[in-house]
């Protein structure tokens, strides 16, 4: 499939696997995640254009681009410290952690039909230890914990693009 016939395809069609070699290696995982969240109805289509016909996954989306410029110029004029930056950067490291041991629970539950005491076991130790770093990270909030706002912020919009369209699709089914 040609690069320029893909952009008329489905989102699943614009990653050959054939052409892993030729894929651009940090680029293809980036569209490969954004087609992914279009496909699973959690983001809107965008514009995306394919830069180069021997890289598939080298796309340029440029709204997301003037998001990441308006994001970065926003980090710099609040944090205004490396030390806010990183107060910030600690709790999304440490949530990050937290929610990963939460999807790793369900993962061993219900793709690798565990018992319930065999999860608990093997993750409790591990859940325990993640919840004391973010409980570390508590008092930072005030200095660089909106990101958790932003975080909320992304999540509501994420499932407020899903759950209309999701409700809507039987009525356009008839």
């Amino acid at each position: 499939m040609t690069w320029r016939r893909a952009l008329h395809y489905p989102a699943r069609n614009l990653v050959d696997t054939s052409d892993r070699d030729r894929i651009a290696g940090a680029d293809f995982w980036r569209a490969l995640a954004y087609l992914q969240a279009v496909q699973l109805d959690y983001l809107p289509r965008l514009t995306i254009r394919h830069t180069s016909p021997d890289h598939i996954g080298q796309v340029f989306v440029p709204l997301v681009n003037w998001l990441l410029m308006v994001g970065c110029v926003g980090l710099v004029l609040t944090f205004r410290t490396s030390s806010a930056l990183a107060a910030a950067y600690g709790i999304a490291v440490t949530t990050t952690m937290l929610i990963t041991t939460l999807i790793f629970y369900r993962v061993v539950r219900d793709k690798w039909y565990w018992s319930t005491g065999r999860a608990l076991a093997t993750l409790f130790p591990v859940h325990r230890r993640r919840r004391r770093f973010l409980s570390a990270n508590i008092p930072k909030i005030p200095a660089g914990g909106f990101t958790l706002a932003v975080g909320t912020a992304l999540a509501v919009q994420m499932t407020t693009w899903r759950k209309p369209r999701t409700r809507c699709r039987p009525h356009h089914a008839r």
